[in-house]
Order: structure tokens, then sequence, then C-alpha cells
């Protein structure tokens, strides 16, 4: 049981950390924005700066060079270094939170929970959206159209080394985020965002501690 645990949690961090290291400084510069595309995008890089945000989004992965294929519902809320994680994968729900200098990433079904230190890696790991507030004030290196979760909308994309971030716009409404790196495709389609954070989010549990 334990290794099924640890494997879980590992996979799901590598996603997360795999999205964190695309994003992982302000994207280069690129297309004039005539229609203020950019400008609403960077609506969404400054609350992401802020470091106070929630957001909710399900998360479709595709790794073609392996047939990977990863559908996950994510809830994340971050404020005062703190970051709860709430993930929906394959029937099981994961929460993991990071306050104080630990991560606990915690199993309610079970009444468990595995205990590490944050590093500087780890906590990023934990947030994979720590890399946008980079962003606030980019120009975009180009603006189209393309489809997103079944819809033609508009995008402004940012550059970052190898990888192309998309950000598609319904008028000024943010629907979603793509993340296209080699044989490596992330489509974040976003349910819910504001600044909406119970401090409930990071208490933890008085659960069974187990090893990793």
């Amino acid at each position: 049981m334990k290794k099924l645990l640890a494997l879980i949690v590992v996979l799901v961090v590598a996603l997360s950390f795999t999205a964190c290291n695309l994003l992982g400084g302000p994207g280069k510069g690129g297309e004039d924005d005539d229609d203020g595309t950019g400008a609403k995008a960077s609506v969404f890089f400054e609350m992401i700066a802020s470091g106070t945000y929630h957001i909710k989004y399900k998360m479709l992965a595709e790794e073609t060079e392996s047939e990977i294929d990863l559908e996950a519902e994510i809830e994340q809320f971050v404020k005062d270094d703190m970051t709860a994680v709430i993930m929906d994968i394959g029937g099981m729900t994961i929460r993991s939170i990071t306050r104080d200098g630990k991560v606990y990433s915690i199993f309610d079904d079970m009444e468990m929970m595995m205990v590490s230190d944050a590093t500087e890696d780890s906590t990023s790991d934990e947030n994979p959206f720590s890399g946008f507030g980079g962003l606030s004030g980019s120009i975009p290196s180009s603006i189209g159209t393309d489809e997103f979760n079944g819809e033609m909308l508009t995008y402004a994309e940012y550059k970052e080394d190898d990888a192309s971030i998309f950000i598609f716009l319904r008028g000024n409404t943010l629907v979603g985020m793509r993340i296209v790196s080699g044989s490596t495709k992330i489509d974040m389609i976003i349910l819910l965002l504001d600044q909406n954070i119970p401090d409930s989010v990071f208490d933890i549990p008085d659960y069974t501690e187990i090893g990793a």
C-alpha cells in the first residue's frame, strides 16, 4: 500500500513539475498586441504574481512518445507562502498542503498522510502556476486562434526556451492555458479563479503518518 501511495504522489508531483519548469521565467517578447489580448492575459499573471489566489481547473496531459494520457481535476489555494492542492485523478482524491517547511500528502479516505521536508524544488512542484507571475507585462510572441476545449478561441502565445505557453480567452474571460514542449501537451481548462481562500484549507489533519 505504501508503494502504491508513493507512486501516485510521485506521478502528481512529476506532472506539476513539468508544468512548473515550462513556466520558469518571463516570456520573450514578440508581436505587437494590437487587440489587447496580451493585456487581458496579463490580468491573470498579475493575480498569480500577487501570491494570493484560488484556481480550479481540469488538466488534460498528453505525452505522445510514451503514449501517456492523463486527466485530472485540480483545485489549488495559495496564500502567505502556503499552498493547498486537491486533486481528483483516476477515482482517487489526494490532498497536498505545503506550509511551515513541510509538504503533507494527505489521503483522507484512509486517514493517512506522508510528510516530507519542503525544499525550493518541492515547493515549486506543488505550485505549477508559480512561474506565471513572471510573465506579467510581457509581450506575446504571437496572437491567433485555435481550438481549445471544443471552441475556437483567441490566444496569446508566450515563448520560454523550447516551450510555448498559450493563454486562451473568450472575450475578456480567461478560459484556459496550453503548454506545449516537444511531445508533451498539457491543457488546463479553468473552472474557477478568484482570491477567496478560507484558512481551513491549510489545516493539517490528525492522521496516521506513513513513510514515503
